[in-house]
């Protein structure tokens, strides 16, 4: 498994929380092993749960408090007692002296109950807070990857040695309309300015470069918005362009009575 699909998945926190597996606890600590990326995800990932812990505790309640200090002194003075009261109140000093102990365990032990309790919500609103982070900065590197594709077609676009190739419709389909941007140097191939009517569910259109009277497959799309930038197959050399309404995932050859448009270079 890559290192980052793993800490993108969310199993060190996991890990973390006690929440994962036996078998993933295997892999988790197998990648933890040798690996400084994961072992430094790993460790600010506990870092991270500490601070928010710390900065998210909340001290127990006065009532609490009250009921804590009530059993330490109630065990304090059975003590006292058992050292001096006759020896015919022994068993009754005795029973309240384990009273005592009894309810200091048991605010003690609800003590740290409450306290487990407030750091377990602090450590999962980390978790998903983490999370969520980790969300946005896909969703960030997925923008940015898009923007990054835009801006090189655009780049082709704007070459002074890529074509501007105009495909008007047939009289079959007078109002269809789109065009190429196509860069014989680069084989590149872009369509935008699509007009053309919604495909329907079992069709595709398909655009095809004309090649010494020769169609050549460059690719199948979808009906979708004029100022879409679509890149298609690469193309070396073509005469003309033209696009046809196929079976969905296109055609070895095009129907010419599914022809929508088509323009010379």
């Amino acid at each position: 498994m890559e290192t980052e699909s793993f800490i993108a998945s969310g199993i060190l926190e996991r890990y973390f929380l006690g929440e994962c597996s036996e078998s993933e606890i295997v892999l988790v600590e197998k990648m933890l092993q040798g690996n400084p990326t994961i072992q430094q995800e790993y460790l600010e990932i506990q870092q991270a749960f500490q601070t928010a812990a710390m900065e998210n505790a909340i001290e127990p309640n006065d009532a609490l408090q009250t009921q804590i200090w009530n059993a330490i002194k109630a065990e304090s003075i059975s003590m006292v007692n058992l050292t001096t009261h006759s020896e015919k109140n022994q068993k009754s000093i005795s029973w309240l002296a384990y009273a005592a102990t009894f309810t200091l365990l048991f605010s003690v032990s609800s003590l740290a109950i409450y306290f487990f309790s407030e750091l377990n919500i602090s450590q999962k609103a980390m978790a998903s807070n983490l999370q969520k982070v980790k969300d946005l900065n896909a969703q960030v590197l997925k923008t940015k990857d898009s923007l990054n594709q835009i801006e090189s077609k655009l780049k082709l676009i704007a070459d002074p040695s890529t074509l501007k190739v105009t495909l008007a419709g047939v009289p079959t389909s007078k109002d269809a309309h789109a065009v190429i941007f196509w860069n014989q140097k680069q084989k590149q191939v872009i369509l935008t300015g699509i007009e053309l009517p919604k495909s329907p569910e079992e069709k595709q259109y398909q655009l095809w470069a004309l090649v010494d009277g020769k169609p050549i497959n460059a690719g199948v799309f979808n009906s979708s918005s004029n100022h879409d930038l679509i890149s298609m197959k690469s193309i070396a050399k073509s005469q003309a362009f033209a696009i046809t309404l196929e079976p969905k995932g296109g055609s070895p050859t095009p129907h010419l009575e599914a022809l929508c448009v088509i323009g010379n270079v």
